[in-house]
């Protein structure tokens, strides 16, 4: 009986594995599109529509971003990185204000239509909330 030598051995051992490896991948590098049943019910119950959070935040004497785009029900979280109080008031009538908000704290408005607001307290701080 002859016997293999290693470097054989291996050439043929190296050849199977590519051989599998090869067979078995798929040459569709795209998989189906995934369908999920939660997003018919989601999309069906308007629950894919529910209201969304956004943050705004005051640093550097700014509001940041300065002008947000939100639909009417979703709510506005002002949070104060500045070093100093800042309080946050609707523009035109005064229709709505928070508190004064010293460094680190924050005020949620559920947002109702559209507005531009200011800091009352520093009137060169503006922005702009849009509603879609």
């Amino acid at each position: 009986m002859r016997k293999i030598s290693r470097k054989v051995r291996t050439g043929v051992y190296v050849f199977l594995s590519v051989f599998l490896l090869n067979s078995c991948s798929s040459t569709n590098t795209n998989p189906p599109p995934v369908h999920f049943v939660e997003d018919d019910y989601l999309h069906a119950t308007g629950a894919d529509t529910m209201p969304k959070v956004y943050t705004v935040t005051i640093e550097q004497m700014k509001f940041e971003p300065s002008e947000i785009k939100v639909k009417k029900g979703d709510t506005v979280v002002f949070v104060n990185n500045d070093i100093v109080t800042h309080d946050i008031t609707e523009e035109s009538s005064k229709a709505w204000t928070s508190k004064p908000l010293p460094a680190n704290a924050s005020w949620k408005l559920a947002v109702t239509q559209s507005s531009g607001y200011y800091c009352s307290i520093h009137p060169m701080m503006k922005g702009k909330i849009l509603v879609q």
